[in-house]
This record gives C-alpha cells, structure tokens and sequence, in this order.
C-alpha cells in the first residue's frame, strides 16, 4: 500500500507547469480538427493530380473537404513507481510526479479524457480514472511512494484495452 502523504506544494508546481503545455497540445488539437483535403474519391472536384487515372480506368479521381470532425479523445499516461525511481539517494519520483501531473492537467485542459496507471510493487494501479477529475485523485499520484519491480509490458496491455472500452481516440 502507498504511504500515501500528498504534496500539496509539488501538486501546486505541476500546475503551474501544464499552462504551457495545455496550450500545446490545444494547438495539436486544433490542427487535428482543421477541415482536411480527400482525395481519391468517386465524386467531388476533380484533382488534376489525378485525372490522367481516368484513362486506365480509375475513377477515383476527384477530392472533397471533409468537415472537422469533433472527436473525443482519451490518454492513459502510465507512471513509474518502481525501486529505482529512489535507487542510490536518486529522488526521481518527485520530478515524475510533478511531469505526470502537469500532463494529466493539460490534457484535461483541452478536454481528453486522462487515466494513470502507476507501476508499483510489480503489479499496475489504477491512480486516476477517466472520469475522475485530477483533483479528486491527486492524493493518489502525488505521495512520493515507490516500490518493485515495471511491469511495462502488462501496463501497456491494460492502457491499450482501457482505451478500447473508452470508445474514444486515442491522444
């Protein structure tokens, strides 16, 4: 089990630091959502790039824009807590939490759905979920613990099925 003390202070700097990079990722998104050129399709205006196709029998060679298409996205940000986060003195767990943080705080800015998963004690816990708000599940990503071995391969395996049953675009 965690030891579970919440750093208010390092939750408040993770914070700080997700301005930036909501404005990032708000830009990616933005861009994502542009209307988009398609081409190779049967009706539309015709693309000149493609018109000579016509002569071989193809008649995919129109293009039409398509509209921006509102997705929702979801992100499942997996967290290390392994021994060597802490290994010989190194405090590596305290910058990893405050980065972890700042990305769940910024995507949740722009509206992707967030999970964490923390790899502690060998086995993967589920620190945040998808319809958990950051605030409500700081005290569970925010503590400092750190303990065994990364499982990687099984977060991997578990982000990926979550994301299935989210229904949603991956981030």
């Amino acid at each position: 089990d965690f030891k579970k003390i919440f750093d208010k202070q390092r939750f408040d700097e993770a914070l700080q630091l997700s301005q930036p990079l909501a404005k990032e990722f708000e830009q990616r998104l933005r861009h994502e959502q542009k209307t988009q050129k398609q081409s190779k399709k049967r009706s539309g205006k015709a693309d000149s790039t493609r018109i000579h196709q016509t002569q071989q029998g193809n008649s995919n060679v129109f293009q039409r824009r398509s509209d921006p298409n509102e997705k929702d996205y979801a992100a499942v940000v997996i967290h290390d807590r392994s021994g060597s986060m802490t290994n010989h003195g190194s405090q590596l767990i305290e910058p990893s939490e405050k980065a972890t943080t700042a990305m769940v705080a910024a995507l949740e800015e722009v509206g992707v759905d967030v999970a964490v998963f923390s790899l502690y004690d060998t086995s993967v816990v589920l620190e945040k979920d998808f319809a958990e708000e950051l605030d409500d599940a700081k005290e569970r990503i925010v503590h400092g613990s750190t303990n065994g071995k990364t499982p990687l391969s099984d977060a991997v395996a578990l982000a990926r099925e979550r994301l299935k049953e989210q229904g949603t675009h991956p981030f």
